[in-house]
């Protein structure tokens, strides 16, 4: 039986955040947010969920039971993506067009601390133990690793093109990452810091060109299973899904999905994959053992990242 799960999807055009039950697998509630909401993210509890507005450059806290907003923080930048300590003690917020990000105390509501990443920065992603947060830039080509007992960068790992969505083996040994205009990713030998293989994907289709623009988004979404042994990639350019057998980076399939695939989850006991297509507004639910889509639930307008919060039981 699927784990019982509830899946926040922020909506960015439509200012909202839709609700998936993953048993149910369809809508089962939504909240107002506004002001463009470009992530979301929840707190180790489950009670909270946070969410980036880039219009009015703030974070705010909505308690997932009573869907209400219960605080906001103003920031001095353009928040991208978010990541949060183990504790829930600590949010992090990228910031777009600044050289420093911002790390948000989730008691007091403040900035405490300014890490200094340069500009760019967009995809964050805790390291398992929660010791470090990896940063990457789209503009300066590379991923801050910023030491979380004195928020400050400890070191930074050049790439060959702008950052866009990572991850990171349990071991923290290895870390996958799609890159602006490659149809594909790269992977990064953390003990070294050095790129050891590049993996295309299925070639493109010839009516299929990269984008000639800013930001130059080819691919957009990638989750590691927690065993470590399988890869899930959105080709966003495409609208599918690739399964790769780790850690040879094997191509074991494709899967279609909607328009522009843009992030993917997992359920928590890693049965089913949602995947957001943000231009089609909808979310692609695929059963991972079988590599098939089973569902595809239409959410709001331009659907972009998500996070599962775990229930113990499923609503009578």
């Amino acid at each position: 039986m699927t784990a019982h799960d509830l899946i926040f999807i922020e909506n960015t055009n439509g200012g909202t955040v839709s609700i998936i039950d993953s048993t149910r697998l369809e809508v089962v509630g939504e909240i107002e947010v506004g002001h463009h909401p470009d992530d979301v993210i929840a707190s180790p509890d489950g009670e909270i969920i946070y969410v980036n507005r880039q219009e009015t450059r703030d974070v705010v806290a909505v308690d997932t039971g009573s869907h209400s907003i219960m605080w906001s923080v103003d920031l001095d930048g353009l928040p991208h993506h978010l990541g949060i300590t183990p504790d829930g003690g600590r949010l992090y917020v990228a910031l777009f067009d600044s050289s420093v990000d911002a790390v948000i105390d989730t008691d007091s509501h403040t900035v405490v601390a300014q890490p200094a990443t340069g500009w760019g920065t967009h995809g964050v992603f805790r390291s398992p133990g929660g010791e470090r947060f990896y940063v990457g830039s789209m503009f300066l080509d590379m991923i801050s690793v910023v030491d979380v007992a004195a928020w400050s960068t400890a070191r930074a790992i050049p790439m060959r093109e702008g950052v866009r969505p990572f991850a990171i083996t349990s071991d923290e040994r290895r870390l996958y990452a799609q890159l602006s205009r490659v149809h594909g990713f790269d992977v990064v030998d953390l003990e070294t810091d050095e790129v050891i293989r590049s993996v295309e994907l299925p070639p493109l289709p010839p009516e299929i060109r990269l984008p000639r623009f800013f930001p130059h988004t080819v691919n957009h979404g990638l989750k590691i299973t927690p065993d470590d042994r399988t890869l899930l990639a959105a080709a966003s350019i495409a609208g599918y899904v690739a399964f790769y057998a780790l850690p040879e980076c094997e191509l074991m399939g494709t899967v279609s999905v909607g328009a522009e695939p843009n992030w993917i989850v997992l359920s928590s006991d890693t049965s089913l994959a949602f995947v957001s297509n943000r231009a089609e507004d909808t979310v692609s639910v695929i059963d991972i053992d079988a590599r098939a889509e089973v569902a595809r639930i239409k959410v709001g307008s331009y659907p972009q990242r998500m996070t599962v919060v775990p229930r113990s039981r499923p609503p009578r």
